[in-house]
């Protein structure tokens, strides 16, 4: 069942709500140089773009579902993916906070949301540049960190009852899984 099936608009990784009424999608019209994020009215087929990105090298991506779907967690990234921010986006009226607010350019990726809604697991770069993995609280905005490498860390998802979340470390061009406690 082709959902969209738009010539102007490129609409991709479609995720559903919590509640299953919504579908969130990246949203990209064809002469545009960005990537948005949209949610998509299931009963209706109805597209609403939520971040109607003005800038033209930055995009958005990574859309998560907040446990309760009223919110959408994404990052927001420039085009030379040297800069990025998480933000939280109401899925009703497309209002957006920046969860990483920071000076000059640092690099912070959302994967993944506690079940409770409360943490976001994140990549982003630790001083002298590493991406490692941290624990990002949804309303103070502070970043706990989990690892402390030289090697590049990634963050993956959190376990369903949230106790758990996993992640990857690169070192030295072998990759191997983790698994922290939540």
């Amino acid at each position: 069942m082709n959902l969209t099936k738009t010539d102007d608009i490129s609409e991709t990784s479609a995720g559903w709500s919590p509640d299953g009424s919504q579908l969130a999608i990246s949203h990209k019209k064809k002469t545009a140089p960005v990537t948005d994020v949209a949610v998509m009215d299931w009963k209706t087929r109805a597209v609403r773009n939520l971040t109607n990105e003005e800038t033209p090298s930055h995009l958005w991506t990574g859309h998560i579902w907040s446990p309760d779907g009223k919110f959408l967690y994404a990052t927001r990234i420039n085009a030379g993916f040297t800069d990025a921010s998480v933000y939280r986006i109401e899925a009703a009226t497309g209002q957006k906070e920046d969860l990483t607010p920071h000076e000059g350019q640092m690099r912070t990726i959302a994967s993944g949301v506690s079940p409770d809604g409360k943490t976001l697991l994140v990549t982003a770069a630790r001083p002298g540049g590493y991406p490692n993995v941290a624990l990002l609280d949804a309303a103070t905005k502070k970043l706990t960190w989990v690892t402390d490498l030289k090697w590049e860390a990634e963050a993956g998802e959190f376990s369903p009852d949230g106790k758990w979340f996993t992640y990857a470390v690169n070192e030295d061009g072998r990759t191997d899984a983790y698994l922290g406690r939540g």
